[in-house]
């Protein structure tokens, strides 16, 4: 993945926006940019940009952009342990993408709404959120969405296996996280998304590292980090 190439390209667009002052341009751009650092485990300088990007977008009244860096920020808020500022921010972010009817947003929201229930600790309602995600993106046919919810259901049912091996309501947990891995990271070998396969395949070793498929898991880990330093 080059990273810097990217962070270049944002920082040359977002330059340019400025200098012809351009607020609905520097408000997308800043989207791109957070993106880009938050791809890299940069949580804090992503959610600047992202701020930045709320206040401008406010300011020219674009609810769509609105909509969209909330869900980013809230995103943030649940990777730094940050569980109220992300809730209302994820009331923010559903109420206007769903009055503008923003399907493809909407399901991001959900996505990150299971999140943030599975860092709380309620599993079932973790699992039903992330399946309604899934429900929408698949019927937007929104490929990199479903690749990226699809890991969150991985990630989600194997908490859920970490406190019992009985989820309420599901039949053969461990077999349906392993397949919500193996078919988020098709999406992405079919997109020829390089991070976001990565990303997967480092989230579905940590699941069979817990499982205690240890030779697996390291080797995944192992194949995630190669992709990331040299996107190949």
């Amino acid at each position: 993945a080059n990273f810097p190439d990217a962070e270049a390209s944002f920082a040359e667009a977002l330059e340019i926006r400025r200098q012809v002052d351009e607020p609905w341009g520097i408000a997308l751009t800043l989207v791109g940019a957070g993106a880009v650092q938050y791809e890299q485990g940069r949580v804090a300088p992503a959610m600047a940009h992202w701020e930045e990007g709320v206040r401008v977008a406010t300011a020219i009244g674009d609810r769509e952009l609105i909509a969209i860096l909330a869900n980013n920020l809230a995103e943030g808020h649940i990777a730094t342990g940050r569980a109220e500022a992300a809730q209302a921010l994820l009331a923010t972010a559903y109420e206007t993408a769903s009055e503008i009817g923003d399907k493809r947003t909407l399901a991001d929201i959900v996505r990150n709404k299971a999140s943030l229930a599975l860092q709380r600790g309620h599993v079932g309602r973790a699992y039903a959120l992330i399946s309604d995600a899934l429900s929408l993106a698949e019927g937007l046919r929104a490929k990199q969405l479903i690749g990226v919810i699809l890991r969150t259901m991985g990630e989600v049912l194997g908490q859920a296996l970490a406190v019992s091996e009985h989820l309420p309501g599901v039949q053969n947990a461990d077999k349906l996280a392993s397949k919500s891995f193996q078919r988020s990271m098709s999406y992405f070998e079919e997109m020829g998304d390089v991070v976001g396969l990565a990303r997967t395949m480092a989230a579905y070793g940590d699941f069979l590292e817990g499982r205690g498929v240890g030779n697996k898991a390291r080797k995944l880990k192992q194949r995630s980090a190669e992709l990331l330093s040299t996107g190949t």
